[in-house]
């Protein structure tokens, strides 16, 4: 935990100091024959994403007080004026939008950050990576759980799929009740014989997929 300073006589919001390890994997192979699934690829895209993230604006008495007190010494009008601003019970997002653009203090001061600190991946110049890693630190404000940051980051970086197909879900949505589906089965993505007439899924497959559904109908039918 890093322990805020002191500004005319008010203790400085703290904030909880926590690191998060994120990873893909891949089978790699020769830098020869490069394929689109790239683990250095997969990793620098998500971390473009959690780049141009930022946490929700949430200030407290603590920080109300600072800023309070910061906009009766700074010589700068303006700067003094989005401060005052930022005092009041209401939010006031425009100015911490103008303070967090001026100075990354201010911007700190206002909500907690995550950000992309260490970065590794691959073992040789010529094969393709099958790791590639990176630690992100967050500094956390202390109203905010955080399990509910590690729920922010994987929801950023998750790379979400939709099936391009068409199942009798048609129904339903056309008699406007909402309806999703979730499939279950594990399947080999080089090796896609869906509607084929060689169609076949894996024993293992097959069961884990049956699995899957009876506990997640389950769940749902609570």
């Amino acid at each position: 935990m890093n322990q805020g300073g002191t500004f005319n006589g008010v203790q400085a919001s703290e904030k909880v100091y926590q690191d998060f390890r994120l990873e893909v994997k891949n089978a790699g192979g020769h830098s020869s024959s490069p394929v689109k699934d790239n683990a250095i690829y997969h990793l620098a895209a998500g971390l473009a994403r959690l780049q141009a993230y930022e946490f929700p604006v949430a200030l407290n008495e603590v920080t109300r007080t600072y800023f309070e007190r910061s906009a009766a010494v700074e010589s700068d009008p303006r700067i003094a004026a989005d401060m005052r601003a930022l005092a009041r019970p209401q939010t006031d997002l425009a100015a911490a939008a103008r303070l967090s653009a001026m100075l990354p203090y201010y911007n700190a001061q206002m909500r907690t950050t995550c950000v992309a600190t260490l970065l590794e991946g691959g073992h040789a110049t010529n094969a393709l990576s099958q790791l590639a890693g990176a630690n992100v630190n967050c500094r956390i404000l202390t109203s905010t759980l955080p399990s509910t940051v590690k729920d922010t980051l994987i929801k950023v970086l998750v790379d979400p799929v939709m099936s391009t197909g068409a199942t009798d879900g048609l129904f339903l949505r056309n008699g406007e009740i909402p309806t999703y589906g979730i499939d279950g089965t594990f399947g080999d993505m080089e090796d896609v014989r869906a509607h084929g007439r060689d169609e076949r899924v894996g024993v293992k497959q097959f069961y884990e997929g049956l699995e899957f559904q009876y506990r997640l109908i389950k769940a749902l039918a609570r």
